[in-house]
């Protein structure tokens, strides 16, 4: 009985211990878009920045959107309105896209997307309208909230189960020494007396 004990402790240490590796290549995979979300601090607000953004392919920062100007076409759709704006920055202008009870404050938060479908065709007809360079990243909020609830969820959820497993796997180790302390064993026991 004693060795099937230490079999069965041995075993779930090691799918434990599997499992936390796992979580942890998980964390430093998407740690950041981690940090993104956790430690958005710098504002955008120049050409620099955003080119510096975009060539680390940071995909969420924080917009400085005092001086967007509101644009003529928009997508609106059952649910929701999505207005399209522009910022001007020194040598081209960045499409932006927001939901439409967006305040225009100094700190958006949102995401630089590859736009597809409707806001795909806004750009490409604003980008013929355009005296000056549009360039092919915009910024979005449509859908931030849904991705930071997502991505902080997530990290919530791998923390808490790397904890939970590393205290099960203190408990595999206790037991594994010492397998007359499970309630397995008792149990062995007490039906051995009963007999």
């Amino acid at each position: 009985m004693i060795e099937i004990i230490k079999n069965k402790k041995m075993e779930s240490l090691i799918l434990n211990v599997l499992i936390i590796i796992i979580l942890s290549i998980t964390i430093i995979i998407n740690s950041d878009d981690y940090k993104q979300i956790f430690l958005m601090d710098k504002v955008i607000t120049n050409e620099e920045m955003m080119n510096d953004a975009i060539d680390n392919d940071k995909r969420f920062v924080t917009l400085d959107l005092t001086n967007a100007k509101l644009m003529r076409l928009s997508i609106e759709n059952e649910k929701s309105k999505i207005n399209t704006y522009k910022v001007t920055y020194d040598n081209y202008d960045v499409i932006i896209f927001l939901s439409e009870n967006t305040a225009l404050t100094n700190k958006v938060k949102g995401k630089l997307i590859k736009p597809v479908n409707e806001e795909l065709e806004i750009k490409e007809t604003l980008k013929n309208e355009s005296e000056r360079k549009i360039i092919d990243i915009c910024f979005s909020n449509v859908d931030y909230i849904i991705d930071e609830i997502y991505i902080k969820s997530k990290l919530m959820v791998s923390i808490i189960l790397i904890t939970l497993l590393f205290v099960f796997s203190i408990l595999d180790i206790i037991y594994f020494i010492s397998p007359k302390r499970t309630r397995k064993y008792k149990k062995h026991i007490k039906k051995k007396k009963k007999a």
